[in-house]
């Protein structure tokens, strides 16, 4: 799945948002596609996890981004409800399969980052 970043006009940023996002914080460039590690909603809103400009990972408000390619990889899992007011969880099932490997995630913890990096890299060789 792949996205591009579209430019963003901070005061039209939905309320539910702001406390998630600010102009210094959020290192998307306008035009650059990203590739989406995993999708998630939070507290109703729904975010993208991508390696960022600075290539880390971030998990940003979907309103930053169009849909280049819906694809969806093979490896894929979908878990709803987790609690914690995380509502779903679409990705890797390292990530996708609990409320645990889903904040793992979130905390960057270690070894969850590693799991990504080699899961991010084994889907560009494959293309």
């Amino acid at each position: 799945m792949l996205v591009k970043a579209i430019e963003a006009d901070w005061k039209l940023i939905p309320e539910n948002i702001r406390p998630f996002i600010s102009a210094q914080q959020t290192k998307v460039k306008p035009g650059r596609q990203y590739r989406v590690i995993a999708l998630s909603i939070y507290k109703s809103v729904l975010f993208v996890l991508i390696f960022d400009d600075h290539e880390l990972l971030s998990f940003v408000p979907s309103c930053y981004f169009e849909t280049i390619d819906s694809t969806v990889p093979n490896d894929w899992i979908c878990s709803l409800s987790l609690g914690a007011m995380v509502d779903l969880v679409i990705g890797p099932e390292f990530i996708a399969k609990s409320l645990d490997s889903y904040n793992r995630t979130v905390d960057l913890e270690a070894d969850q980052v590693e799991k990504i990096w080699r899961w991010a890299h084994r889907e560009i060789l494959e293309e």
